[in-house]
């Protein structure tokens, strides 16, 4: 009787003891979850964000620039019916859609490799991976941009490239001669990020075209390979005319675009000049020598004590990667280490974000020494193709930061999940049957801890917002979408005086608005003014002034004698209303000033400006 009600009692305590760390992996990620969609209301840029929102909102007008993503995140600004708390939750659920389909692809590729049992670890897996996309969110500029753009497309070509891969993977490791139904799908959708990554970033598209290409080499025989990648080659250029055709008219129109767009850039910044590069060189490297030698030296400490330690009969490199526990940890530890490179440089001393990366430092230590020797007879994977997963799971965090103005290593704190995909590759494929589920979690938790940090830290010092989100609570009605918002005191007083002012002096939707504060294009997306050329005037350049006068030289003379103008009499990034009389064909007209605020962010006194009608006196 009483071993009945023991085993009674056992079955549902063995199973909840299984579900148990599922069901705690599962209710984190919800609640990281819900901490983004219950705080979409909450603060808005008014400059980065401000410029997307121009781009999503009206990107037929914008006549210069190096991006089309506009014309894709219009789609989605106009399924919010231009609401900014919907026009952000649609982004980050497609964000989250296009993650969960990269983890479930590697998932397939390492449960192929190493054909784990445990659904509901590699479940866990799943959902953390996917939840780690979050890390795109570090700097809290929440709306749909042309990085949000790129994001996706390397999502999409590396979770498609992926399931190729896993599809035709063999018993006996040879190479495939003909393709599945399944791969002809996964093609259209890596066409489909590829083109959505040129049009945003055209660098970002150009990598990963190689690195698919590299795929295709390692999937089918070198024939089919060439023939796959010339395929995706033509499609991608078919798709990408058609584009053209729909969004800019032709081809010569769109070449007109970025050829001004490349002219400007070059005044503007001279980012394609040697000494700007050396500059930027310099500075990067004096940041990294001043702030990583010591977190390098001591790496390369422990590295050496290891190897001394536990490695005492290996003497050279050759050697130590004949070893095959020693190479995959010496690999694990690599990849383990760029992370925490990349999280030192882009969070610096700040305080919560540098805890991240010693948190992870310990983590893979504690791993390093403790993972026990791989049982070869369940090892189905080896140690090059552990060390070319790794490497191409890298790069595509590279193709998401490269042809950005920052850093490239800086860049790629955004698109971390590609280096939390290595590190999930690297525990599951060394730890198969020789670590128990318990650490496995271990590591989940870790890297749920992780995002959680830096979701506090992102909450906490908003870009470009002066109080954290959980200040961002009064309320301020935007007209574009009809509904309030939560802002700081300061900027919904600067919104609110900016509305009250364009309303008395009998602004319209659709008018003409110069805004030449140098830094804050937030006026023209609240007015829903009509943008000439390109959405912001930079401020506050070398070349500022002739960038300008470039760019108002290819506007339309009508618009320009009918604009209202926005000026910052002391603003740092300010421009000189004068510029306007050296523009040919724009009248020397009068302008009367209308209204007065001070801006939240950058803190600086604005003017609204109105022309005046025929007949009135002077003010």
């Amino acid at each position: 009787m009483l071993l009945t009600i023991s085993e009674k009692y056992i079955k549902p305590l063995e199973l909840f003891s299984k579900t148990f760390p599922f069901l705690i992996v599962s209710s984190i990620v919800l609640i990281i979850i819900s901490r983004f969609i219950l705080n979409f209301q909450s603060g808005i840029d008014l400059t980065d964000e401000s410029f997307y929102f121009l781009h999503s909102s009206q990107p037929e007008n914008i006549r210069s620039s190096l991006t089309s993503f506009g014309f894709y995140s219009s789609f989605l600004f106009y399924l919010a019916d231009g609401n900014i708390y919907y026009f952000r939750l649609i982004g980050f659920l497609i964000l989250l859609l296009s993650a969960t389909f990269f983890s479930w692809s590697l998932n397939c590729y390492i449960t192929r490799k190493i054909l784990c049992g445990d659904k509901l670890l590699e479940l866990s897996w799943i959902l953390t991976l996917a939840i780690s996309v979050t890390f795109y969110y570090s700097t809290w500029l929440v709306s749909p941009s042309y990085n949000f753009m790129v994001l996706i497309g390397c999502l999409l070509v590396s979770a498609s490239a992926i399931r190729i891969v896993t599809n035709g993977a063999t018993t006996n490791g040879s190479k495939r001669q003909e393709s599945s139904t399944k791969d002809y799908f996964y093609i259209s959708l890596i066409i489909a990020g590829l083109h959505l990554c040129f049009v945003s970033k055209p660098p970002s598209a150009l990598l990963l075209y190689v690195l698919v290409t590299i795929v295709f080499f390692s999937a089918y025989v070198p024939i089919r390979a060439i023939s796959k990648a010339l395929i995706v080659g033509l499609a991608w250029l078919a798709l990408f005319l058609i584009h053209v055709s729909l969004f800019d008219g032709s081809l010569n129109i769109y070449l007109d675009r970025i050829s001004l767009a490349w002219e400007l850039n070059s005044l503007l910044n001279s980012t394609l000049e040697p000494s700007f590069i050396l500059n930027k060189f310099l500075f990067y490297l004096r940041n990294i020598l001043s702030k990583e030698v010591v977190l390098i030296i001591g790496v390369i400490a422990l590295v050496v004590g290891y190897i001394k330690y536990r490695l005492s009969n290996v003497i050279n490199l050759p050697m130590f990667i004949k070893d095959s526990e020693a190479s995959i940890k010496l690999v694990a530890f690599i990849g383990v280490f760029i992370l925490i490179f990349n999280y030192k440089l882009f969070y610096g001393s700040d305080v919560g974000k540098g805890g991240v990366a010693l948190l992870f430092f310990l983590v893979a230590w504690y791993w390093l020494f403790e993972t026990k020797r791989i049982q070869k007879e369940c090892n189905q994977i080896s140690n090059i193709e552990i060390l070319a997963c790794l490497i191409w799971l890298f790069s595509c965090s590279m193709a998401f930061s490269i042809g950005s103005t920052i850093h490239p290593i800086l860049k790629s704190s955004h698109s971390l999940i590609f280096c939390v995909g290595c590190l999930c590759f690297i525990i599951r494929v060394t730890n198969f049957k020789s670590a128990t589920i318990k650490v496995e979690y271990l590591y989940m938790a870790a890297i749920l801890l992780m995002i959680t940090l830096n979701i506090n830290y992102a909450q906490l010092k908003p870009y470009r917002l002066i109080t954290p989100i959980a200040e961002q609570n009064t309320k301020v009605l935007l007209p574009i979408d009809g509904e309030p918002h939560k802002v700081d005191t300061k900027t919904a007083k600067y919104i609110n005086d900016l509305s009250k002012s364009a309303k008395k002096a009998e602004w319209k939707e659709g008018m003409v608005l110069l805004d030449l504060t140098g830094g804050t294009p937030f006026a023209s997306y609240f007015l829903k003014a009509k943008v000439i050329v390109t959405p912001w005037y930079f401020g506050g350049r070398d070349n500022s002034e002739q960038w300008l006068r470039k760019v108002l030289s290819h506007a339309d003379t009508r618009d320009l004698n009918s604009a209202w103008l926005l000026l910052a009499p002391k603003g740092h990034y300010r421009f000189d209303k004068n510029i306007l009389f050296e523009i040919e064909g724009y009248k020397n007209i009068e302008y009367e000033k209308v209204g007065s605020f001070t801006s939240g962010f950058r803190n600086e006194q604005q003017e609204l400006w109105k022309p005046k009608k025929n007949g009135e006196p002077d003010i």
